[in-house]
């Protein structure tokens, strides 16, 4: 891959059901592949950021933080 590639929608294991790498295996991947950042994207909330960022800064990868919300319907409609 390119340098200039970044995943920017990742999910890791803290994400039930969407995700199933620690944030540390995430890092290696990005590392192994030459990727300059990577992103975190966990569904609903920032569970795995602690991980994420501490494994970035350790591998010198640009962490990149985001989250994945879920919206729904409005429940009461006129």
């Amino acid at each position: 891959m390119s340098d200039s590639f970044v995943h920017l929608h990742v999910a890791s294991a803290y994400s039930m059901r969407y995700g199933t790498a620690k944030p540390e295996q995430l890092v290696e991947r990005a590392v192994a592949f030459g990727q300059p950042a990577l992103a975190l994207t966990d569904r609903d909330g920032l569970y795995g950021a602690v991980k994420f960022v501490r494994a970035c800064m350790e591998r010198d990868l640009d962490p990149i933080l985001g989250v994945d919300l879920a919206l729904g319907a409005d429940p009461i409609e006129p």
